[in-house]
Parts: C-alpha cells; sequence; structure tokens
C-alpha cells in the first residue's frame, strides 16, 4: 500500500500543477511538424516566416514536434491536454525516482520531487524543454552512479543516450554537459570528467544535423539578453512563483552545507551557483535550477547516517511530519488523494485551452471574414496564426510576419517589432516593412492605443478586456472599399 500512496502523492501534485494548453509556442511546433510528418523529410530551409524564406533552419525540436502533430492530428485538442498530463506525470516520478534513489529515503525523495515541480510549474508547457528536464533528472541519477560506483560501460551508454535524445528535443544540450562535467569531475577526478563528457558529447552528434545544432546555438547564446521584452527571457522577480520554490531548495541546500561544510564538491556548488545566477538573470532556467539543487540537496540527505544530529531541528521536523503521515489510514490517504486526482482532471478535461491569452476569437473572426493579407502580428501570436493558417500538409500560402522563433526572425525585423509593441517613436516602421492589410495585435500594447487614433486603420474586432485581451485592425482604404459592412467605432459605415 505504501507504493501506492507515493504514486498518488505525485499524481496529485504532477494533474494540480498540469493546467490547460496556454503555451504560445506550441501551435508553430504542431504546424512543423505536420510539414514533417506529410513530407517525411526534416527542413532544411525557413517555411513559414516571410523576412527569412529559403534561409537555412534547423528544426531541432523535431521528434517532439512529430509527436505533437501525430497526437493533435489522431486526437485533437485534448490528445494535446492528455500529452501535456503525462508529460507532467512522467516528470513527476522521473523526479520522484531519481531524488528518492539520491536521497536513500523515499519519503524525502517524493518530498522534495514535489517541491521541485511547483518550482518548475510556471514553465512547465507542452513544449520540448520539458521534456529536457525529465532527461536531466536521469543525467544526475546517471553521473552520481558513475561518481560513486566508477566508469562503467552501462553508465556511458545511458549518458550518451539521454543527451542524444535531448540534442534531439533541444538546443540546450551545453548545459546539459555543464552539469555532466560538474558531477563527474567532483573531487578532481578530470580525467573521469573528460571521458563521460566526451562520450556525452558524440551523443549530441547523433542527430539528422550532425552535430550544427552546436553551431545554432553558439550563435544565439545571446538572445536571452537581447529580447529581455519576451515573457521567458525576463530576470526572476520575488513575484514570480517559482522564485520562492527555488529559495526554499536553495536554502536546504545553504543549511545543509552549513551543517556539513565540506560533503559537496566545490564542482558542484559551483553548477548550482552559476544556474541560480542564470535564473534570476533569465526565468527560462529556473526549473533546470531547481531540479540540480534539489539533486543536491537529496545526496547530502542520503549521505547522512545519522540525520537528526548531523541537520539539528529541520532533520526532526522532516521526520515529524513522515511518522504523522504514516499515522493516518494509508488506504484512505491514498483514496483521497485518487479522489484529487480525479477532480482535477475532469476540471484539465472541460477547458483544454486557456483562450484568455489566445487570439482563438480573432482569428475564427479574421478567416470568417475573409480579411486580406498580409497581416501584420505581435510575437506571441505569429505562432497561432501559422497553425490556424496552414494547409494540412504544413505548409502556407501567406508566411507571417513574425513568429515565437527568435533564432529564425531577422534581428531588424525583431527590433522593430519590439519598438512597435511598445509604442516608440519609431512604432510605424514595424508596420512599413510588413505593409500589412489586416493587423492582429494584444489589446494591452500601447501599439493598439496608436491604431485606435490612427486615421490608417479601422477596428473590426475586439474581446477580452484592456488588460488581457485581442484586437484586430483593417486597414481604412482596404475597409471602405470591401469591409465596410463591418461594425467599426473608428470608421462608421457610410450611410446609404
Amino acid at each position: 500500500m505504501l507504493p501506492l500512496l507515493w504514486i498518488c502523492s505525485v499524481l496529485v501534485v504532477a494533474t494540480y500543477l498540469t493546467g490547460p494548453l496556454i503555451d504560445p509556442d506550441l501551435w508553430w511546433h504542431l504546424t512543423v511538424g505536420r510539414w514533417i510528418l506529410h513530407h517525411s523529410e526534416i527542413p532544411s530551409v525557413e517555411l513559414w516566416n516571410r523576412f527569412a524564406l529559403g534561409k537555412p533552419w534547423v528544426a531541432y525540436s523535431w521528434s517532439n514536434e512529430v509527436l505533437f502533430a501525430a497526437v493533435d492530428g489522431f486526437y485533437g485538442i485534448h490528445g494535446l491536454l492528455v500529452l501535456k498530463l503525462c508529460l507532467l506525470v512522467g516528470l513527476g516520478f522521473s523526479l520522484a525516482y531519481c531524488f528518492s534513489v539520491l536521497a536513500k529515503d523515499r519519503y524525502f525523495g517524493v518530498l522534495l520531487a514535489a517541491l521541485t515541480l511547483a518550482g518548475c510549474s510556471a514553465h512547465a508547457t507542452l513544449r520540448p524543454q520539458t521534456i529536457t528536464w525529465i532527461y536531466l533528472s536521469w543525467l544526475i541519477l546517471a553521473c552520481h552512479r558513475i561518481e560513486t560506483k566508477g566508469i562503467r560501460p552501462r553508465y556511458l551508454v545511458q549518458v550518451a543516450l539521454l543527451l542524444m535524445l535531448w540534442a534531439n528535443t533541444h538546443i540546450t544540450t551545453a548545459i546539459a554537459l555543464g552539469v555532466v562535467g560538474g558531477w563527474t569531475i567532483s573531487g578532481m577526478q578530470i580525467s573521469r570528467a573528460v571521458k563521460v563528457v566526451s562520450v556525452g558529447f558524440l551523443g549530441t552528434l547523433l542527430t539528422p544535423y550532425l552535430g550544427w545544432e552546436w553551431i545554432i546555438f553558439l550563435s544565439k547564446t545571446g538572445h536571452p539578453l537581447e529580447y529581455q521584452a519576451i515573457a521567458e527571457f525576463q530576470p526572476a522577480t520575488i513575484l514570480f512563483y517559482p522564485t520562492g520554490f527555488l529559495s526554499i531548495v536553495a536554502t536546504f541546500l545553504g543549511f545543509f552545507e552549513f551543517q556539513r561544510p565540506g560533503f559537496l564538491s566545490k564542482e558542484k556548488l559551483l553548477v548550482a551557483f552559476i544556474l541560480v545566477l542564470a535564473s534570476l538573470a533569465i526565468v527560462k532556467f529556473m526549473p533546470i535550477a531547481v531540479i540540480v539543487i534539489a539533486a543536491l540537496v537529496a545526496e547530502q540527505w542520503g549521505s547522512s547516517t545519522d540525520r537528526i544530529a548531523d541537520y539539528g531541528n529541520i532533520a526532526e521536523g522532516i521526520e515529524r511530519l513522515k511518522r504523522l503521515i504514516f499515522r493516518l489510514p494509508k488506504e484512505g490517504l491514498a483514496f483521497v488523494l485518487l479522489c484529487m486526482v480525479v477532480v482535477n482532471v475532469v476540471k484539465l478535461w472541460r477547458g483544454p485551452v486557456d483562450i484568455t491569452f489566445l487570439p482563438k476569437q480573432a482569428v475564427d473572426f479574421m478567416l470568417e471574414k475573409k480579411l486580406p493579407h498580409p497581416f501584420a502580428n505581435d510575437f506571441g501570436h505569429g505562432g497561432y496564426l501559422m497553425y490556424r493558417m496552414a494547409e494540412p500538409d504544413g505548409t502556407l500560402q501567406f508566411p507571417v510576419a513574425i513568429d515565437g522563433r527568435t533564432n529564425v526572425t531577422p534581428h531588424d525585423i525583431m527590433a522593430k517589432f519590439l519598438h512597435a509593441f511598445r509604442g516608440l517613436v519609431d512604432w510605424h516602421d514595424y508596420l512599413d516593412v510588413t505593409a500589412p492589410k489586416t493587423i492582429l495585435w494584444k489589446l494591452e500594447s500601447p501599439l493598439s492605443a496608436l491604431l485606435i487614433e490612427s486615421p490608417e486603420w479601422c477596428e473590426v474586432f475586439r474581446d477580452g478586456d484592456v488588460e488581457v485581451g485581442h484586437i484586430v485592425f483593417v486597414e481604412r482604404k482596404e475597409y471602405e472599399r470591401n469591409f465596410s459592412e463591418l461594425p467599426s467605432p473608428d470608421c462608421p459605415t457610410p450611410q446609404a
């Protein structure tokens, strides 16, 4: 019964934190996946962004895009929701198992996994980077075994396989190799670290592009700092939900290290310190930092033979909580947890997509009324436009002006967009270069207010409210010529 209780505990946390589909990048991943499935090949040039058509492009997340598109094609939106739920549950079980092994304590491992899942929740969406967190947890476990049992062929195979999967999922394999190096060099075992990192690096070359992803990664390392207007590239604040959980696990790490100084190697602590700084500067890296720090906490806990003597009141409090939980009827507690899982899943099933931030109604209107091309849109909504306008084979008759891929959009176009989105004095430059007939925009952007006041544009659709909503404009000349039947507060319909 006890294993069932741990399973139910992980399921409750994972299903509670899953949430509806909300990530704006999901939609362009689906479009690329459609194209790959239909053409039975991986694209080597850009096909969807009008300012980068024909330029070399590396679809480094191709494996996930194929999976996402296949699920969408067979099972639709609810299938994608189930896939996201499975992804979060898989992450929860991976963290719980790996931390339990490191801590030599299933109870403490599950507790750490719950904290870590909460720390990952803000970015735990249906996208490739979430899958890499699962790989990271197993990589840390493999490196721990190499550190404690020595280099063995099966551990090297695990490292190579995990990094191969990572390289075919996301472009951040450099971070994975950094963690591998920090773990295996522990105790100045330079020779061991070189061997393991070399094997891992060879694994990253086993992709359809034969490692060309490294060139892309090195050429785009400055993007998070250049584009901090994008939510996932912004610095963390104490008001950012996962920052609290990073603080909790970091406090555990600091306290354990203070109580038993020198147990963790300087190399591991250096890796953790670098990741904390990176996550505070760029919130996208916070889940990786939380996972690594939690793994170090688990290692410290597992190394102690007398935890109350080593860690004092904190260890005593954790043990008391454990005894309190174990006094409860396990069958009854498992039943309650399963009921909570069912409630969480039913709630998700009834609202699979969060349309608060998704311009579904606006795009429905644009396609139903056949508003004129070309379209201009903001960065976050380009992927959804790709998805809605794409043919079944993933091709676009009208490529989008900008989408969620910072490694595709030319730097000058991105700069013009950011200025327009913020309503700076040169806001019209973005419209000049995109030459739109129709504009889909976020209502809260200052540009929306400028366009409402502009005599050149007619508002034809609006949803949401002034803080979170979407607005559609049609060029005045086009409106008066072909769309005057649409109500517009800016362009009154001519009287007959």
